[in-house]
């Protein structure tokens, strides 16, 4: 994604790309809020996850050392 697209859940940063450190699974997300998208799907409002359900560890402190930007 070379392009910078605003966050559709909260439009107060941009969706960046991420990994998750244990699986190797690259998604998106923007920082601000923490909504998620998978990489393939659709990015839009009706796609999107929060980051703790995503790495399934709700309310989790750890959530950020669980993931690794790339971009």
């Amino acid at each position: 994604m070379n392009e910078k697209i605003a966050c559709f859940h909260c439009g107060q940063d941009w969706i960046r790309r991420y990994r998750r450190v244990h699986t190797a699974q690259v998604f998106y997300m923007c920082p601000e809020c923490e909504s998620v998208w998978v990489e393939g799907q659709p990015l839009d409002r009706e796609t999107e996850f929060a980051l703790d359900d995503f790495l399934g560890s709700p309310d989790s402190p750890t959530s950020w050392g669980m993931i690794v930007a790339l971009e």
